[in-house]
């Protein structure tokens, strides 16, 4: 035990032979060590004889007649009664007491040990108990009444707490950082108000600030205001003032102006200080001043180390803690990497502020101090900030004048050492410690010239890589940049510009009032970490990034929902939490009518996460689910038994067993049991929902489980063109944790067409182009189809049987044949035309882009194009194989080239599969970026004359193409064809029609629009003038552009006499197998082979 440990318990003890017993015991043989003990009590024993023992002028009673203190408990002292004693000091004593009259209830009443009681300290103790009774707040423990004994002694009666101190109770709730510094605010508040009465505390510390529940919440009572002013001595914990003088307050939690005694005023500072101390532990579990090293230290070494010794920063101190630091983290309900991140920055800076050495650099107000902390919840700019370089160069020269010195001759002396031999120090021991002196120095000197370092890096990081991690939408590494370099910039303006442009605080729909969690990820799940961002549990804010990301929300551990957000405003919902959720089901709350969703209410339900796998079919196939009528029930309503079996004795798979089409011998390929199973009619995937108590979504149902921005999820879904890949691979989502809604696998729905026997299918397949993400897309009920699977609902309440009804076709726009004259459609060539003979500015980039590549060589040029000042970039695809002139087809993509930034010939997307194909025919391909696509694809396009516009600029884009083939002598210009697909195709119809040089024309599952559009714009408009060869390449169960009200209506108005329609048995994509070797036949016979 330490001198001091033994000290405070012997000062305890009153009987002087039971004392001398104790430190016989407890100091041993150890004569150093009595004597030191002896020095301290002896110094004790003087204080009290001139403080409270010295009976005089100024004794008022006779200490004869007095009890010891221990002897009250029963006794009455005025309407009190004396109950129990709850603690005790070396100059009072507290008990829990009985008020008696005028009410009952339970007190904590404070008397003054016997010898204490002189004129001098009983009018201190009046003033004191005067100036308490001022104070009425509800964190502070009330004075109620006080008085004198009848034997002169004075008392206070004060407010019952029944609680722990905020450490403890922080720890036993385990309450995370900003729950912990919510807490705090309401001491900071009592405080405040203390401050307002003019009353210090000078004791601030855990023990002196209970919590207590009312109505279960925690709410703190600060006690033992004004005793340690009033008495010089804490009464519910030995504080160790005595010992060294006049030291006020508890020495690990006090000002270094209470250290000092010099004379100083103490003020509010001093409690903003001690405030300062217990925050710093609440977010550490720890002291700046380790409670240890405090009490084995010496009188002159605990001054020096409470003046002099620096705190560490709150985020250092809890990464060096050892094992305790997880220990810590688990308190915090947290990780102890996040707990060093959550700390970083403004807490660090707010708690170092506070615990400054010099009170003229700290909060000048407990008010301060908490209004910081509440702005750093909000968000918003704190007044702490580091220190600065010029601040801490000065304090480092007034700590180290003398090692400043050494430095300054250190160089010196080396020199004169080596170049002498001449040993100048006496011993080793002191050039080594000289030496160590000096590089301490030069190591703080490097730790500055770091931090202006820091800055100006930190500055190149907001002003280089903020906008490229804005380009690329990396809001979570933007947001983790931003917090990092905070400390060093948050009063910048460019930083706090930066910050509110890209992230905002948002009112978050938590009207379950759950505790969450909120983290955020990349929108393209690049492999960086989930980041937590602020959520602040009372307010029901958070903050979070303004545009595209990835976002997780968790309560108590369980993920309540994870989905992608393309723009936020200033609200923010949250899904309901569902902690009993079938396996592999998503909950999907109510919504009520929604464009392009739903047109009436929708009762929540479960949605399948996945689409149903190999595995999982094949449990029904083992369970004899085909062999078993009642499951068929539901897919076969309006045929008979007879019928129903035929049909379902026909879906076999490929050696004739029950089962799906790709099947073989009644069992899925190989490896393939977590991949979607395909090739099953509408029927099978019916009868499987019946088999696992499920049911087909309607169309209306899966576009809501599945609803989001296609921006987020097309661009990570499966839309390649080979072949389905496993579950979960793709990792696009919407709003909800459902894959794979995009691409993979066509899913089918229990709705029908108007008029038609067709089902309904969502989501588009993988050799789909990504628009048909959204499209409902007819197929016959029995087709079994390698792009066709399925998922399922469950529904928890009966849902509308409104949204079981067909589908109603999308009406077209179809121009009555003739109401465009050709006087009219002159009009409206004229708005395509432009100065042909205008200059090109040809630019060659390069003339073979891979060189390596056998398939084909890669040209690109650019060009300017026929409005504006604009460039047109140009990619050429020519065969390897050598020719004297090549026939050229100008190639117009369709709409998923607008999601595309920049074109990519070894791309599947924008047609990149179908020209490599194309190429092989030995016709040479053209593309450029025409306008509204690729990276040019940031133009106005809604509304009647956004849109003409942007038809017509890419008109003019596809006519400047061939401006640019008429230059060159390898091209035989009178053999030009164009070509598109979906949009690319109906969008043919302007060239054709306008541009003669075009001499044949493929479009590949165009058809007549839909919406209001203008004639000129219009494709059944112009169509009639279009008088070169035409082909025509459908599906006959499109829903995109249907056969009957878009494809017919567009060839039955082509003007061409050489016109072909060709049918195949798909829906809007056709396998390119059959499609690209029929177009190169047809453009053979009318052009000539290549």
């Amino acid at each position: 035990m330490t001198p001091q440990e033994i000290f405070l318990s012997a000062s305890e003890i009153e009987d002087a032979s039971e004392r001398a017993a104790y430190l016989d015991t407890a100091c041993g043989d150890d004569v150093d060590l009595r004597a030191k003990v002896d020095s301290l009590l002896t110094t004790l024993e003087s204080y009290e004889s001139n403080d409270g023992t010295d009976v005089g002028d100024d004794a008022t009673v006779d200490r004869s007649n007095v009890a010891t203190a221990g002897g009250q408990v029963g006794k009455m002292i005025g309407a009190y009664k004396l109950l129990q004693q709850i603690g005790e000091g070396g100059f009072g004593v507290v008990y829990m007491a009985e008020q008696v009259e005028p009410i009952r209830r339970k007190v904590a009443l404070k008397i003054v040990k016997p010898g204490m009681d002189t004129k001098d300290v009983i009018a201190r103790f009046e003033a004191e108990r005067q100036a308490l009774a001022l104070m009425d707040h509800p964190n502070i423990a009330k004075v109620l009444d006080g008085g004198v004994t009848e034997f002169g002694r004075p008392y206070f009666v004060m407010e019952l707490v029944k609680g722990v101190p905020i450490t403890e109770f922080c720890d036993k709730n385990k309450l995370s950082t900003q729950q912990r510094i919510d807490l705090f605010l309401t001491v900071c508040r009592a405080i405040d108000h203390a401050h307002g009465k003019g009353i210090i505390h000078r004791d601030i510390k855990p023990s002196n600030v209970m919590v207590t529940l009312h109505d279960g919440k925690p709410v703190c009572k600060v006690i033992d205001f004004g005793v340690s002013k009033a008495l010089s001595q804490q009464l519910t914990e030995k504080t160790l003032f005595t010992a060294y003088g006049q030291m006020i307050g508890t020495p690990t939690y006090m000002s270094p102006e209470q250290a000092e005694m010099s004379g100083l005023d103490i003020d509010t500072r001093s409690d903003v200080y001690s405030l300062g101390v217990v925050l710093y532990e609440l977010l550490t579990g720890t002291t700046p001043l380790g409670k240890q090293e405090i009490q084995s230290a010496t009188y002159d070494e605990l001054q020096r180390m409470i003046k002099e010794e620096e705190a560490q920063r709150p985020s250092t101190r809890v990464s060096t803690l050892g094992k305790k630091a997880t220990i810590n983290a688990k308190n915090r309900s947290t990780e102890e990497r996040k707990l060093s991140q959550q700390l970083r920055g403004d807490i660090d800076w707010i708690v170092i502020k506070a615990l400054e050495k010099d009170r003229n650099r700290r909060y000048d107000s407990a008010k301060a101090m908490a209004e910081d902390l509440e702005r750093h919840a909000k968000q918003e700019p704190v007044l702490a900030r580091p220190p600065s370089l010029i601040y801490r160069s000065q304090k480092f020269l007034r700590r180290n004048r003398i090692k400043v010195g050494v430095f300054a001759t250190v160089s010196v002396l080396a020199l004169v050492v080596l170049s002498s031999g001449v040993v100048l120090f006496e011993s080793r021991e002191e050039q080594t410690k000289l030496q160590e002196q000096a590089d301490e120095l030069a190591q703080e000197k490097a730790a500055l010239e770091t931090q202006v370092s820091s800055i100006e890096e930190a500055r190149r990081l907001l002003r280089e890589d903020v906008p490229k991690l804005k380009k690329d939408f990396k809001n979570a590494t933007l947001y983790q940049l931003l917090v990092q370099i905070k400390p060093l910039l948050e009063e910048d303006a460019d930083y706090i510009a930066a910050f509110d442009e890209h992230f905002r605080q948002v009112t978050v729909g938590n009207h379950q009032d759950m505790p969450l969690k909120i983290e955020i990820q990349n929108w393209d799940r690049d492999g960086a970490d989930w980041v937590e961002v602020p959520f602040d549990y009372d307010t029901k804010t958070a903050v979070v990034p303004r545009t595209r990301h990835r976002q997780r929300i968790t309560v108590d551990e369980t993920v309540i929902v994870e989905r992608t957000m393309l723009r936020l405003q200033e609200f923010m919902g949250i899904p309901d939490f569902v902690d009993d959720a079938p396996d592999g089901m998503v909950y999907v709350n109510r919504t009520g009518p929604r464009n392009r969703v739903t047109f009436v209410e929708i009762e929540p339900f479960y949605c399948d996460q996945y689409e149903v796998s190999n595995a999982e079919f094949k449990e029904f196939v083992d369970a004899g689910g085909y062999g078993e009528p009642v499951f068929w029930k539901t897919a076969f309503p309006e045929i008979s038994d007879e019928e129903a079996d035929n049909l379902r004795d026909s879906f076999v798979d490929s050696t004739g067993k029950p089962g799906p089409g790709h099947w073989v011998h009644g069992s899925f390929p190989e490896g393939l049991g977590n991949h979607p199973v395909h090739s099953v009619s509408w029927y099978e995937a019916m009868a499987y929902a019946e088999f696992r108590g499920k049911a087909l979504p309607t169309s209306f149902h899966w576009r809501w489980a599945t609803h989001a921005a296609d921006e987020l999820v097309v661009p990570h879904s499966n839309f390649d063109g080979e072949g389905a890949k496993p579950r979960g691979a793709n990792e696009g989502i919407g709003y909800r944790p459902i894959f794979d809604a995009a691409g993979n696998v066509n899913e089918w729905t229990l709705n029908g067409f108007e008029n038609s026997q067709n089902k309904c299918c969502c989501g588009a397949s993988w050799d789909d182009p990504h628009y048909l993400f959204r499209a409902r897309q007819a197929m016959s009920p029995s087709t079994r189809s390698d792009e066709i699977g399925f998922r399922c609902i469950r529904v928890i309440e009966s849902y509308d049987e409104r949204l079981n009804s067909p589908v109603s076709p999308r009406v077209f726009n179809i121009v009555e044949e003739g109401a465009v004259t050709p006087e009219l459609f002159d009009v409206y060539k004229s708005m395509y035309a432009y100065d042909r003979n205008g200059d090109l500015s040809i630019e060659l980039l390069t003339d073979d882009l891979r060189p390596s590549d056998e398939e084909y060589r890669e040209e690109q040029v650019h060009v300017r194009t026929a409005y504006g000042n604009e460039r047109l970039a140009i990619s050429l695809l020519f065969p390897r194989k050598q020719q004297e002139k090549y026939q050229p087809i100008v190639f117009v993509p369709g709409a998923d080239a607008q999601r595309i930034g920049t074109y990519d010939s070894k791309s599947n997307g924008a047609g990149g599969r179908f020209i490599r194909e194309i190429v092989k025919s030995g016709r040479v391909v053209v593309i450029a970026n025409y306008q509204g696509m690729f990276d040019r694809n940031e133009i106005p396009k809604s509304g009647e004359n956004a849109r003409r516009d942007w038809y017509i600029q890419l008109t003019k884009d596809v006519s400047r193409v061939v401006d640019y083939l008429e230059t060159r002598e390898d091209i035989a210009v009178e053999k030009i064809s164009y070509m598109g697909t979906s949009m690319g195709a109906f969008m043919g119809v302007f060239p054709l029609a306008t541009d003669s040089r075009f001499q044949a024309g493929v479009l590949v599952v165009g058809g007549a629009i839909g919406g209001t559009v203008r004639n000129e714009i219009n494709p059944t408009a112009l169509a009639p003038f279009i008088k070169g060869p035409v082909l025509m390449l459908n599906g006959e169960f499109d829903n995109v552009f249907p056969l009957d009200s878009s494809v017919q209506p567009l060839f039955e108005r082509v003007g061409s006499d050489d016109k072909e329609l060709k049918l195949y048995p798909s829906a809007h994509g056709i396998d390119m197998k059959l499609w690209v070797p029929y177009a190169n036949q047809w453009l053979d016979e009318r052009l000539g082979q290549p």
